[in-house]
């Protein structure tokens, strides 16, 4: 009886679901990009390659660094028990560099956002 009580439990700790799609941006990170001085290619060697790059008719650029991560609840993956405890919390970062048409930085927005969904028989949010 005891074994089938370890197993249970490090079954339910083992089944918390993480994904996570590219880390998010520190700010040191984003702040070794000066304005007028970095250039795309700087931002390109010091990142990676960014998740989304977009270019106006004035030649102007954006390039869009996205990450995300995702916490399942354990209890989801409980059958019976997802029915109260079912859900996840996510983080969300996007951070976008401007460029004018002669491929110097402009300027940078960041934004970020904390979404936690619960669903179950008492208790559906997000």
């Amino acid at each position: 009886m005891k074994r089938v009580l370890t197993v249970a439990i490090a079954a339910i700790i083992l089944s918390t679901g993480v994904a996570q799609a590219k880390r998010p941006l520190t700010a040191d990170q984003i702040a070794q990009f000066k304005p007028g001085v970095a250039t795309k290619d700087d931002v390109v060697k010091g990142l990676g390659d960014p998740t989304e790059s977009a270019t106006n008719s004035d030649g102007q650029t954006m390039m869009t660094y996205d990450a995300s991560r995702v916490n399942v609840n354990a209890g989801t993956f409980i059958p019976y028990v997802n029915l109260f405890t079912s859900g996840a919390k996510t983080h969300e970062q996007e951070v976008v560099f401007h460029f004018g048409s002669d491929g110097i930085l402009t300027g940078v927005d960041s934004h970020s956002r904390n979404v936690n969904c619960s669903i179950g028989v008492f208790a559906t949010r997000c």
